[in-house]
């Protein structure tokens, strides 16, 4: 269930929550995969993971190994991951305490000095009331670097992370909109400021060729779009010519996952549409263009969030399996290899 997937060279990883063994203890598998997605741990990589709840677990490379992170009971875990499939932690060591416990209020991306994750913390009364963190985690040892305040208290939400060379783009939703911020790899905090568009559900970023593309689902005046917008290393916000995608998303019901993967001088655009539980990928371009139309290559779970991952053109999902009743599901991942048809795009004016 909810899975994630990371590449690091000429493997991925990827990881979900799973129960383990006859004692069934609820906890976080990983398996590598070849370029191709067939996987290279048929029995998987036990975390060690013990979890309260059925959660979200995500995932980033470094280019050779990964950190896998997650929250449960007030606490955010991470268990780094050697390239050939040993544990580099025996067990999950504690990033941060204090943790608001959404099911998946956690992004991790790789800066190339550091890993960087982003966390709230805060609680829901009459509302929500939460803060926004980044932690920054090495390859290997210990966690020495300072913990960074992004945001103070407000109705923080659905964080996400994507990283360049020179610093990592953290977003999440405060309300109804989207808020940023760039952290350069020595931890300087620079916020940035979006359009006034309302925005559901979580927003997603990838970087490429020194520009981020920030992407997120919206209901607008035309009912449901994915919009996205190009942000420098500077961190100057501008909107391209060809900036959204007519497609149903049920941005309302907030039980789509949309993701944005670096893919050649530009980028794959992924998303569920939460009515029929398929997911679809677009490309982008380098100039921010729709360049490929949407086409679709999955059947993922409803009603879970994130209900699937990309690395690349590999995506991992979720697909239930027997009998209609049975709450039984297999991981599943799916290459892409071309998107065809034109794309579809509004007319200006219309």
């Amino acid at each position: 269930m909810l899975p994630d997937v990371a590449a690091a060279g000429d493997l991925r990883l990827a990881v979900w929550s799973e129960y383990v063994g006859s004692e069934r203890r609820l906890g976080i598998i990983g398996a590598r995969l070849n370029a191709d997605g067939n996987t290279l741990d048929p029995g998987g990589i036990d975390l060690h993971a013990s979890l309260n709840n059925l959660l979200s677990a995500r995932v980033a490379s470094n280019g050779t190994d990964w950190l896998v992170v997650w929250t449960d009971a007030g606490k955010l875990n991470g268990s780094r991951i050697a390239h050939d499939g040993t544990l580099i932690d025996a067990a999950p060591v504690l990033i941060a305490s204090q943790i608001f416990n959404g099911s998946s209020e956690v992004a991790v991306s790789w800066d190339g000095t550091q890993y960087v994750v982003i966390f709230l913390r805060g609680f829901v009364m009459r509302g929500l009331h939460t803060t926004v963190h980044a932690a920054r985690v090495p390859a290997q040892g210990a966690i020495t670097a300072p913990e960074l305040t992004l945001a103070q208290e407000s109705a923080n939400e659905l964080p996400a992370v994507g990283s360049g060379p020179e610093s990592s783009l953290a977003l999440w939703r405060r309300g109804n909109y989207l808020e940023g911020a760039l952290i350069s790899t020595g931890g300087t905090i620079t916020p940035l400021v979006f359009p006034t568009i309302p925005m559901t559900p979580r927003p997603t970023v990838a970087w490429n060729h020194g520009t981020f593309l920030v992407a997120a689902g919206f209901r607008g005046s035309f009912g449901d779009q994915i919009q996205w917008l190009q942000v420098s290393d500077t961190g100057v916000v501008r909107t391209p010519l060809s900036s959204f995608l007519d497609f149903p998303i049920d941005a309302t019901k907030g039980s789509s996952t949309i993701d944005l993967e670096e893919y050649g001088d530009g980028f794959l655009l992924f998303w569920n549409a939460s009515a029929n539980n398929t997911i679809y990928v677009a490309r982008i371009n380098g100039d921010g263009i729709l360049a490929e139309a949407p086409a679709a290559m999955g059947t993922t779970l409803s009603g879970l969030t994130p209900n699937f991952g990309a690395a690349g053109n590999l995506v991992v999902y979720a697909h239930k399996i027997g009998h209609a009743t049975r709450e039984i599901a297999r991981v599943y991942a799916r290459k892409v290899q071309s998107v065809a048809g034109n794309p579809r795009r509004r007319a200006a004016g219309h």
